[in-house]
């Protein structure tokens, strides 16, 4: 897995990330979402770092906090993720994609 630096769009997400997760745990999966899908609509977000790979999709580490953990997936039409679990919660947002 690749590690991205943080461009000025996605350190914008990453504060209001931390900020949803030092609030309340009510509610705390409706702010992230809300988060991830304002970042996602911007087409700066990953900038230069989203392209997929040929032979698999690749996963790029954006941010490894003591709190939480964000990663961007790349695929390409047709790839997919091997079948897995998380060990919590999860969120997710389309970025570009059909």
């Amino acid at each position: 897995m690749s590690v991205i630096s943080a461009s000025p769009v996605l350190a914008g997400m990453l504060a209001a990330v931390d900020d949803a997760v030092r609030g309340p745990t009510a509610g705390l999966d409706a702010r992230v979402a809300d988060v991830l899908a304002a970042a996602a609509a911007n087409p700066m977000l990953l900038a230069g770092v989203a392209c997929p790979c040929g032979d698999t999709y690749l996963r790029h580490l954006l941010h490894d906090g003591e709190n939480y953990a964000v990663v961007a997936l790349v695929w390409r039409a047709g790839q997919m993720s091997p079948v897995h679990a998380h060990k919590t919660w999860c969120a997710l947002a389309v970025h570009r994609g059909i």
